[in-house]
This record gives structure tokens, sequence and C-alpha cells, in this order.
């Protein structure tokens, strides 16, 4: 699947999807969902962590990559929820 390999290089994320979707490849389905997570696209890049695991239950890159993803995401709605109150702070000192 060179031409999916391509695809995700090069950005066209959403074109790679639909060819893995009818051809799953764990080894660039997770090249696609890092790609997808480092774009911004949590959700997508979660769902794809998860197809891999539907087809390889013990993909550790896979495992590790999903709890990585899931930190980010409560860090960050850890930040979101904190930081009116921390500005709201500095405003008051």
């Amino acid at each position: 699947m060179p031409d999916v390999r391509r695809l995700i290089d090069e950005g066209l994320l959403d074109e790679a999807a639909r060819q893995l979707e009818e051809a799953p490849d764990t080894r660039l389905m997770l090249r696609l969902a890092a790609a997808l997570q480092d774009r911004g696209r949590q959700d997508d890049a979660h769902g794809w962590y998860r197809r891999i695991l539907e087809v390889d239950p013990g993909n550790g890159d896979a495992l590790l990559c999903l709890a990585v993803l899931h930190e980010e995401v409560d860090i960050e709605q850890a930040r979101v929820g904190i930081e009116p109150a921390y500005t709201a702070l500095q405003a008051a000192a």
C-alpha cells in the first residue's frame, strides 16, 4: 500500500482513510492515526486507534498511542477548566 503511505505523507488524510477502510493495514492505520493526532484531529485519531485494536487487539503501539491521546485530552480539558479561574486571580492581584 505505498499509495496510502504517500497520501499520509502528503497530508491527504481523508483519502488515505478511505483507502484503509477498504483494505486495512494496521501499520498504515497507525501512521494515519498519528498524523491525524498531530493535526489536532483527536476524535478521528481516536477512532483509528480503536479500529486498529479491533483488527489486532494486542497491538501495543495502538494501546500506547490511545493512552497518550486520552492523557492529552484530559490535560487540555483540565487546562480549559482552570484557565478562567487563573486569569481571574491574576487580574485581581
